[in-house]
C-alpha cells in the first residue's frame, strides 16, 4: 500500500513537473520496475515477491527523494531569482534617487587630505572636476576649499565628530572656471572601533545662486526703511520670532541673530509704558485674526527711546498657532518732528500772545482780521476795536497815502514783501515810529489772501539813531563836523571842484603849546579854550566853506569855489590863513584866566581830482609841520619838496624792514683809551649796509626806528651780536679784559622783556655779564625812574654796569646820579669839540669830571680827535676817552688788528702836537 501510494504521489507530480524532471525522476522508478521485473517471482513463491516489492519500493522513494531535491532546488532558485531581481530594483532605485539629487554624493576619509573614496556622477557639482580625479587621488577635495574658509570648517567638523551629530558645512570652494562658487556639504561621520571619526560622508550641494540671492536679498532689505519679520505666537502665549531682516540691527540697535534666539523675550525691550497694552493688542489681533497695527516705545541695549509702528496680518495654522508676517517702521524721527511741531505750535502761540511786537493780518481790502495783545497796545486801542478797522487808518496821516498803495502792491503780488520804517497814529492823537516787516500769503490755491505783518515800536531807536547820527557826524565839544563828514565833504568839495574847474583850499590848523596849557590849567579850562577857537574860526570864513575839528586841538578849513587863477587861489587862502592866526593870537577869557594860544597853519591846494582825499590831508599836515619848524604862529604852503622828502622817509622806512629780514645789521667797534694808553674797551656801534648800496649813517635811520618802533627788533640784534662777540674775546687773553659799551634806546629799555632779552642773549652767547655796559642816555632814565632803579638792580645783579650817555645834554637833574647803581658818565662830544677854544665848553667838562669824581663814577669823553684835547682831559683828571684821535669806529676783525698794533700808533699820538 505504500508503494501504490507513493507511486500515485509521484504520478501526480511526475505528471506536473518539466521535461528535465521527470526524467530525473522516473529514472530509478523504471530502473526498480525492470529489476522487478526481472525478479518476478514464480507463481505462489512469496518470499521472491517481497523482494520484488521492496525494489519497487525502494526505487519509488529514490525518485521521490530525488523529486524533492530537485524540488528544492527549483524552490530556492526561484527565491534567489526574486531576491536578485528585488536587489537589482533596489539598486535601480538607489542609483535613481542618487541621480535625482542636485548634489554630489561624497565619501572621504578623514584624514587632513580628504581623500576621496567615493563620489557619484562624472563631474563634481561643486567644483566642475572630474570625478575620476579625486577617486585616482590627483585631487583632494580640501585643497579646492578657499584657505580663509578652513579654520573655521576645521572648528565645526571637530564639534560635530566630538558630539556624534549630524554636520552642516558652509564654504567656499575653487570651481574648475577659476571663480570661486558657494557650496554646503551635509552629513554624517562613521568611527572605527575605537571610537574615532574614521570617514565622513555627505552630499556636496552648489549654493552659490542662494547665496548670491541672499546677498541681493541682504542688500535690498538694508535699504528699506522697513524690517521685514515672520512671527509665531503659540497657543500657550509664547512668541517666537521665525526671521526678521538684518537691517532691524539698523533701527533697533539688536542684530537679528540675537533677535531671533531671544524671541522668547522679545516683550522685555518694549517700553514700560506701552509694554501691557501692546501684548494686549497682540493677543486680541492673535484671538480675532485681525490685522496688526501699533506704535510703541522700546529701549534697545543702548538705552536710547526708538518710536516703532509694527504692522502684521496673522492666519492661523493647523496646529492652532497663529503666524504673521509683517514690517517694523522707525518712527522715531517722524514722532520727533511731531512733537517738535507741537512744541512748535505752543511755542508760536505764546509768542503771538506774549511777543513784544504787533502781529496782524489784513486781508485783500485791507481789514485788520487778526491781532495780537501787543497792536492793541502798540495802538492804544481795545482789541475788539482794532479787529475789523483799516490798516490805514493808523498811519500818519503824512504817510497815509504812501502806506495804502505800498499794501495794494503788495497784495497785488507787483513786490513780495517790505520792510520799511513809518511814523504811526494813535487814537488819543499821540504818534510813534513803527518798523513794519509785511509780506503776502496765499491761499491753498496759491491766489494773494492778505498782508501778514508784524510792527515794532522804534521810537527810542529811532531818536536814538538820530543822536548817534549827530555823534557820528560832529564834535560832541564843538558841535563842529568830525573827520568822517569832512572826509565826506572834501570828497565832494574835489568832485565839485573837477566839474568847475575852481580851486579849493584845506588849511590844516594845530595850537602851539596846547599840551602845556591843558596840563597847566586842567581839561576843562582846555575844552573851554578849544570851543572858543571853534568859534573864531567858524567868523573867518565864507559861507558854504567848512570849519571841522580832526581831534585835540587840530582844526580844518576846507575853501571851496575860489575864483581866479592858481596865484588869485594862493592869496585868497593866504589872506584867510592870516585872519585865523589874527583872531586865534587874540587873547581868552576863560573863567579867572586869561590865556594867548598861537597857531600854526599849513594850507594846500586842490583843483579837481589830482590828489586822494587822504592824500590831501598829509599834504596840508605837512605844511603844518613846517610853519612850526620855522618858529610857530605862521602859516606854510605845501610844495613837493615836502611830498619827496616824506616819500623818502617811506622808502627808507620801507627798506628798514627789508634790512631787518636780510639782517644787512653791522656792529663796528671803537677803541677807549684809559690815561696809561691801555684800551679798557669798545663801544659797539651799529652800521647799516643795504645790499649793492653805499653805507647808510646810524643819524638818517635811528630817527626812524625809534618813531616806528623797529628800534626794538634791531636793538634786540644789537644786543645778541655785541654778546656773541664779547664772548668770542673773552676766549683770547689779550682781548678778555674789553668791555663791551651797548646804547641802549629809549623803548628798547622801557619794553616789558628788556630784562629777560637780554639775559636770555647772555646765555644763548656764553657772554660773560662782568664786561658788559650798557649806555643809558639821561631821559630815558627820567621817564620812569623808579622802572629804571628796577631793572638796573635786576641787570646789576648779573654783573652789568651802566653808564650815561650824552651827560649833560639831557634833563641836567642831578639828584638821579645818587638814586641809580651808575659806574659811569660819559662827556658828550658837543663839549669836547670847543675844549680848547671855548672856555665854558672846559668849564662844563671840568665840572662834570669833578662830579663823577665826587661820586665815585668813572668819566669818560667822547669825540676826542686830537692830542691837544686828549692832554687837557687827562690834565682835568678825565680817565678814559674814545674818538678818531685813537681810532675809527673798526669791524671786529680790524679791531683785533689794530689791537695789535696800539703801542705804535699811542707813541705817534704822544709824538703829535696839533695846533687847533
Amino acid at each position: 500500500m505504500i508503494a501504490i501510494s507513493a507511486a500515485k504521489m509521484l504520478f501526480d507530480r511526475f505528471s506536473k513537473g518539466t521535461a528535465g524532471a521527470r526524467l530525473t525522476i522516473a529514472t530509478p522508478l523504471l530502473l526498480s520496475v525492470i529489476a522487478s521485473l526481472l525478479l518476478f517471482p514464480s507463481q505462489g513463491d512469496q518470499a521472491e515477491a517481497r523482494l520484488v516489492w521492496i525494489v519497487l519500493l525502494c526505487g519509488s522513494l529514490m525518485s521521490l527523494l530525488l523529486w524533492i531535491t530537485l524540488r528544492s532546488h527549483q524552490h530556492y532558485r526561484r527565491e534567489l531569482e526574486a531576491q536578485h531581481a528585488e536587489l537589482q530594483k533596489s539598486h535601480d532605485d538607489f542609483s535613481a534617487l542618487i541621480a535625482s539629487i542636485p548634489g554630489t554624493v561624497i565619501r572621504c576619509k578623514t584624514a587632513p587630505s580628504w581623500q576621496v573614496l567615493y563620489m557619484n556622477g562624472e563631474r563634481d557639482i561643486s567644483t566642475g572636476q572630474p570625478v575620476n580625479r579625486f577617486l585616482s587621488g590627483e585631487l583632494t577635495y580640501r585643497e579646492l576649499v578657499h584657505p580663509d574658509d578652513m579654520p573655521r570648517i576645521d572648528r565645526a567638523v571637530r564639534r560635530a565628530s566630538a558630539a556624534d551629530h549630524a554636520y552642516e558645512l558652509e564654504y567656499r570652494v575653487l570651481h574648475v572656471d577659476g571663480n570661486w562658487r558657494w557650496a554646503s556639504l551635509n552629513g554624517r561621520f562613521e568611527y572605527d572601533a575605537q571610537g574615532r571619526p574614521e570617514q565622513f560622508e555627505g552630499v556636496i550641494f552648489d549654493t552659490t545662486e542662494r547665496h548670491l540671492a541672499q546677498q541681493e536679498l541682504r542688500e535690498l532689505t538694508e535699504h528699506l526703511p522697513v524690517a521685514i519679520y515672520h512671527y509665531q505666537l503659540k497657543e500657550d502665549g509664547t512668541p517666537r520670532l521665525i526671521y526678521i531682516s538684518d537691517n532691524v540691527e539698523r533701527i533697533m540697535g539688536i542684530p537679528a541673530a540675537e533677535m531671533i534666539a531671544s524671541s522668547a523675550n522679545i516683550y522685555d525691550i518694549v517700553h514700560p509704558e506701552d509694554r501691557e497694552a501692546f501684548i494686549e493688542a497682540d493677543r486680541k489681533t492673535s484671538q480675532h485674526l485681525l490685522n496688526f497695527s501699533q506704535q510703541v516705545r522700546v529701549i534697545p541695549p543702548d538705552g536710547r527711546i526708538r518710536w516703532l509702528h509694527v504692522k502684521s496680518s496673522p492666519y492661523r495654522l493647523a496646529d492652532g498657532q497663529v503666524t504673521y508676517h509683517g514690517i517694523i517702521e522707525d518712527i522715531t524721527a517722524h514722532k520727533q518732528t511731531e512733537e517738535r511741531s507741537l512744541q512748535s505750535e505752543s511755542t508760536l502761540r505764546q509768542i503771538f500772545d506774549t511777543s513784544n511786537a504787533g502781529i496782524f493780518l489784513v486781508n485783500k481790502e485791507g481789514i485788520i482780521t487778526l491781532a495780537n495783545r501787543r497792536m492793541s497796545e502798540l495802538f492804544h486801542c481795545p482789541h475788539e476795536q482794532l479787529i475789523g478797522s483799516k490798516y490805514v487808518a493808523h498811519i500818519h496821516p503824512d504817510d497815509r497815502e504812501a502806506g495804502q498803495q505800498k499794501m495794494l502792491d503788495l497784495i497785488a503780488s507787483e513786490i513780495d514783501s517790505v520792510d520799511l520804517e513809518r511814523l504811526y497814529w494813535r487814537e488819543d492823537g499821540s504818534q510813534f515810529w513803527g518798523n513794519l516787516c509785511g509780506r503776502r500769503f496765499k491761499n491753498a490755491d496759491g491766489t494773494t489772501a492778505g498782508l501778514l505783518g508784524l510792527i515794532m515800536d522804534v521810537t527810542d531807536r529811532h531818536q536814538a539813531e538820530e543822536e548817534i547820527r549827530t555823534l557820528a557826524f560832529y564834535d560832541p565839544l564843538t558841535q563842529l563836523p568830525n573827520r568822517r563828514l569832512l572826509l565826506d565833504r572834501l570828497q565832494q568839495g574835489m568832485t565839485a571842484s573837477a566839474r568847475s574847474q575852481l580851486h579849493g583850499a584845506l588849511i590844516f590848523i594845530d595850537l602851539d603849546n596846547f599840551k602845556s596849557l591843558n596840563d597847566t590849567l586842567g581839561h576843562d579850562v582846555g575844552d573851554q579854550l578849544l570851543v572858543s577857537v571853534a568859534r573864531r574860526l567858524q567868523t573867518c570864513v565864507r559861507e558854504g566853506d567848512t570849519v571841522a575839528r580832526l581831534g585835540g586841538d587840530e582844526f580844518i578849513v576846507m575853501l571851496t569855489e575860489i575864483h581866479g587863477t592858481t596865484n588869485d587861489s594862493i592869496s585868497i587862502a593866504e589872506t584867510i590863513g592870516h585872519k585865523i592866526i589874527s583872531a586865534l593870537n587874540k587873547p581868552y577869557s576863560i573863567g579867572t584866566h586869561e590865556l594867548r594860544s598861537t597857531p600854526s597853519l599849513g594850507i594846500a591846494l586842490f583843483l579837481g581830482h589830482d590828489t586822494s582825499v587822504d592824500e590831501m590831508l598829509k599834504r596840508a599836515d605837512m605844511a603844518m609841520y613846517q610853519a612850526k619848524a620855522v618858529g610857530r604862529n605862521t602859516l606854510r604852503f605845501f610844495d613837493p619838496q615836502m611830498q619827496a622828502r616824506v616819500n623818502a622817509r617811506a622808502h627808507m622806512e620801507a627798506e628798514l624792514y627789508r634790512a631787518i629780514e636780510q639782517q644787512e645789521f653791522m656792529l663796528f667797534y671803537q677803541p677807549q683809551i684809559n690815561a696809561t694808553g691801555d684800551c679798557t674797551g669798545v663801544e659797539a656801534l651799529l652800521r647799516w649796509q643795504p645790499t649793492a648800496q653805499s653805507m647808510i649813517s646810524p643819524a638818517q635811520f635811528i630817527p626812524i626806528a625809534e618813531e616806528t618802533g623797529q628800534i626794538i627788533a634791531i636793538g634786540g640784534w644789537v644786543v645778541l651780536e655785541a654778546c656773541r662777540q664779547q664772548a668770542i674775546w673773552q676766549k683770547n687773553p689779550e682781548t678778555r679784559h674789553l668791555n663791551v659799551a651797548i646804547n641802549i634806546s629809549a623803548k628798547q629799555f622801557q619794553h616789558s622783556s628788556f630784562v629777560h632779552d637780554l639775559h636770555e642773549a647772555i646765555q644763548q652767547t656764553g657772554a660773560d655779564p662782568k664786561h658788559i655796559k650798557l649806555e643809558l642816555t639821561e631821559s630815558i632814565l627820567l621817564a620812569d625812574i623808579r622802572e629804571a632803579t628796577q631793572k638796573m638792580a635786576t641787570l646789576g645783579g648779573l654783573g652789568i654796569s651802566f653808564s650815561v650817555d650824552d651827560f649833560g645834554t639831557g634833563y641836567s637833574s642831578l639828584s638821579y646820579l645818587k638814586l641809580l647803581p651808575l659806574q659811569q658818565i660819559k662827556i658828550d662830544q658837543s663839549f669836547v669839540r670847543d675844549i680848547l677854544n671855548d672856555p665854558n665848553d672846559r668849564a662844563i667838562c671840568q665840572a662834570i669830571i669833578a662830579l663823577g669824581k665826587a661820586l665815585g663814577l668813572s668819566v669818560i669823553a667822547e669825540g676826542v680827535e686830537s692830542s691837544p684835547q686828549w692832554k687837557m682831559l687827562l690834565s682835568d683828571g678825565c680817565s678814559e676817552a674814545q674818538g678818531y684821535l685813537f681810532a675809527m669806529p673798526l669791524p671786529a676783525k680790524e679791531f683785533t688788528t689794530w689791537l695789535n698794533t696800539k703801542n705804535l700808533h699811542m707813541a705817534q699820538i704822544s709824538a703829535i702836537h696839533y695846533d687847533r
